[in-house]
Parts: C-alpha cells; sequence; structure tokens
C-alpha cells in the first residue's frame, strides 16, 4: 500500500508522516519503506534517526561512474545500501535535493527504479512529499493507494491544500482515494472553512486537534515514539484504523 503526506511547511505534514510510522508499527505492520522526499528533508529527527545518504547522491554517482562503463542498475545496487536507514521496523530514504538550478528528473527516474526493484518488500510504503507534489506529479511512486492532503484550519492554507489536490488532478497522477486533513483544529470550524471544504469537493476530510505536547515534541526535535496525548493519539488511531488498515497493506 503505497500512501504519500503532502502539504505546504508548517501545517504538520511531517510529523503526521512520522505518526503514521509510528501506528503502523504499532499494529505491528512492519517493515515500511519511509521516504522523505520533501526538498527540505527532516522527516529523521521525529523518527529519531540519522541518515548517510540521499538518492540525489547516487545521481552524483551516475555522473562520474556511467561514464566507466558501469551500468545504471549496477550503480543503484551498489548504492543502495549505502544511503538506506535500516531501524528495527522500517526503512528510511532521504530523495534529496538535485546540486544547482534544475528539475528532479534524474532523481526521479532513481527513486521510480528504486521503487521497481525494492518495494516489493514492503506492505507499506509512506511518502512525505511537497505541496507542489514534484515527485509524485511524475508518476514516480506509480499508482498511490492513498494521497492525505494536510492543511491548517485557514482559508489560505485550504488553498494551497486545493492547488495540490488540482495538480494531482492535471498531471494524471493516479491516486485510488484522497483524505483530506484539517490540522491544528481548536474548537468547531467556521462554516467559511466548511462551505469551502464542501464547495471545491475536499472530500473525505478529517480533523485533528491542536496539541501542545505535540508541537513541544517537534519544536525540540523529539522522537516521536516518546509522545502521549490521548485526545490527539485517539483521533489518529481513528484515522488510521478507517483509511488505512481496512484497506489492506498487508501481505
Amino acid at each position: 500500500m503505497k500512501i504519500a503526506i503532502a502539504g505546504k511547511g508548517g501545517v504538520g505534514k511531517t510529523i503526521i508522516s512520522a505518526l503514521l510510522v509510528r501506528e503502523l508499527i504499532e499494529h505491528g505492520k512492519g517493515p515500511i519503506l519511509v521516504i522523505d522526499a520533501d526538498p527540505n528533508a527532516n522527516l529523521n529527527i521525529p523518527l529519531g534517526i540519522d541518515y548517510n545518504g540521499t538518492i540525489a547522491d547516487i545521481v552524483e554517482e551516475l555522473k562520474t561512474r556511467a561514464r566507466s562503463g558501469i551500468s545504471k542498475v549496477d550503480i543503484l545496487k551498489m548504492e543502495f545500501q549505502n544511503i538506506i536507514t535500516e531501524e528495527e521496523n522500517f526503512d528510511f530514504l532521504v530523495m534529496g535535493a538535485p546540486e544547482g538550478p534544475g528539475c528532479y528528473c534524474a532523481v526521479n527516474d532513481i527513486l521510480r527504479e528504486i521503487l521497481n526493484q525494492f518495494s516489493r518488500n514492503y506492505p507499506y510504503v509512506i511518502f512525505d512529499a511537497e505541496a507542489g507534489l514534484e515527485h509524485l506529479s511524475r508518476k514516480t511512486a506509480g499508482e498511490l493507494d492513498l494521497l492525505i492532503l494536510v492543511s491548517e484550519p485557514s482559508l489560505s492554507s485550504l488553498h494551497t491544500l486545493l492547488r495540490a489536490k488540482n495538480i494531482a488532478d492535471k498531471t494524471g497522477l493516479t491516486v485510488k482515494e484522497f483524505l483530506h486533513i484539517i490540522n491544528k483544529v481548536r474548537g468547531e470550524l467556521s462554516p467559511d472553512i466548511l462551505d469551502f471544504m464542501f464547495k471545491n469537493q475536499l472530500l473525505p476530510f478529517l480533523t485533528l486537534p491542536f496539541s501542545e505536547n505535540l508541537l513541544e515534541v517537534y519544536e525540540r526535535g523529539e522522537n516521536i515514539f516518546e509522545f502521549w496525548d490521548g485526545n490527539f493519539l485517539k483521533k489518529f488511531a481513528i484515522i488510521v484504523k478507517e483509511k488505512i488498515l481496512k484497506n489492506g497493506g498487508g501481505k
């Protein structure tokens, strides 16, 4: 089951990605392949790990080694083990950013090759993407089972969510199911926000409450596996149960 989480910076996308990894592990659903596909890569921090290299580094290796007669596939196999961080219940990859100006074409090609060769070993693949869906819009991930779009409870944030949804539609990205999450909700959603969600067919959507404890975990760079907030985790567990665990993912 391939799941991507996208949203602009600050909405809680990365911390939700980390919590999803935690929740699946607690349900015994590992091993999970976790891919940080955001150019501002920091998913490793709430997961409490470090990483040694990125997929963009492999691209640089290709530039130098390809001329010496080593095939792209052979380089990929050699370098893959150097850039993947192996934990007990999940493996972690970082996309990285290409050096200098330019697009992500080469980085995406490598990721596509990695997914074709290695993702079959995992019941779940999780992408922490960016709001522009740069990697996913190039169909790097293939067909997505679930695309989670995260927003804050403000109209400006919701407009970004809507743009991400339109990007997915216009680029022909195959998504079996969308889920829209309004994060950091205090109290009830305003009528304007509800009207915006229904008017633009941003359905289904679910809400997560603002959590001071979660904010502190993120700001302090603490491990998400040590986070506790009963009310928040209860609502998050419902999302995982209803939208992910019911839809398979196990082998």
